[in-house]
């Protein structure tokens, strides 16, 4: 699985260290699997691309970010932006946001990513299943991939295949290519 293929920019600044990972999980009362542990090592702060893939209901979905540990991301100006690190993170302002739903506490879900929309997705804390939530429906979890690894490989595969119909592309008009102008 290349989860760098998912990324669309590298944010400067956003770095976090095993020792950072460490205190979030002591200050949160959670555990970050190691999978997202590495993806917070090499991509913290990092752009996603916008992608849709299925999940293991058949549905589509969308990935528009996943949440930075430590940091969030501050306006700039010129439609940029730079991490800021006071106060609380995103990771950390999101999981303190859900801990009083229902749903989150008894699934021991932890938010992580979400799509264009604004819904959320949460790994499960024993399971690392993948549950998507919509804001307006807090109430009902919907398992959407088996575990982590399977959410990074449907969005990994999803940019493969977009790369390779982007490939395969006729570089030419239809016109060009059967030679016979339409009027």
């Amino acid at each position: 699985m290349d989860i760098e293929s998912i990324i669309s920019q590298k944010n400067a600044g956003h770095e976090v260290t095993e020792t950072d990972l460490n205190s979030i999980e002591n200050s949160l009362g959670i555990k970050i699997p190691s999978l997202m542990r590495d993806y917070y090592l090499r991509y913290n702060g990092a752009w996603v691309k916008t992608i849709y893939a299925k999940g293991i209901d058949g549905d589509i979905y969308g990935l528009h970010g996943i949440s930075p540990i430590k940091y969030k991301n501050k306006p700039a100006g010129n439609n940029t932006f730079v991490p800021d690190d006071s106060g609380i993170g995103e990771f950390e302002q999101y999981v303190e946001w859900n801990r009083d739903y229902d749903v989150v506490v008894s699934n021991r879900l932890v938010p992580f990513a979400y799509d264009e929309g604004g819904e959320m997705y949460y790994w499960q804390a024993e399971t690392t299943a993948v549950y998507y939530v919509l804001s307006e429906d807090i109430d009902n979890a919907k398992r959407v991939f088996d575990d982590l690894e399977s959410f990074f490989q449907a969005f990994c595969d999803a940019v493969r295949l977009k790369e390779s119909l982007e490939d395969n592309k006729p570089k030419e008009s239809i016109e060009e290519l059967e030679k016979n102008c339409w009027d």
